[in-house]
């Protein structure tokens, strides 16, 4: 399971992954499910791989292209993060950057066709209108 094991960190120092990506990608080597589950119990438990640690990437990634928190939960719960750690994790997340940006992105654009665009990229009406105050303070 040493193979497995480096396997694994050499995935994990080009990125964050989640454990479930981990786990998909070793079974796509042939790796036993229940190795994989252990070295990957190994490695949180050394601080090597986390699902908290790869969901503030993934929210600093997609706030970076200007996504917002409806877009970002999705996709970690695609990325095999359960519910509750996304939501904890975007619940802490700062967007106001993330809305900037959006705003920016799509300055040719206002009014309602403003709001379905941001609303595409994962802001919620209410969100969108508290940011918006913010940007007017």
């Amino acid at each position: 399971t040493s193979k497995l094991k480096d396997s694994i960190v050499r995935l994990l120092t080009r990125r964050e992954y989640s454990a479930h990506e981990i786990t998909i990608k070793m079974e796509e080597k042939n790796w036993e499910q229940e190795a994989i589950a252990h070295e990957l119990e190994i490695l949180q438990s050394e601080g090597l791989q986390s699902d908290k640690r790869f969901c503030e990437a993934l929210c600093r990634h997609y706030s970076y292209q200007g996504k917002g928190p409806a877009f970002v939960c999705h996709e970690l719960i695609n990325r095999g993060i359960c519910q509750n750690l996304a939501q904890e994790v975007i619940d802490v997340f700062c967007w106001q950057d993330s809305f900037d940006i959006a705003c920016r992105k799509l300055s040719s654009v206002s009014g309602s066709v403003l709001s379905k665009r941001l609303y595409a990229r994962g802001f919620s009406p209410d969100s969108m209108e508290r940011y918006q105050l913010q940007l007017k303070e």
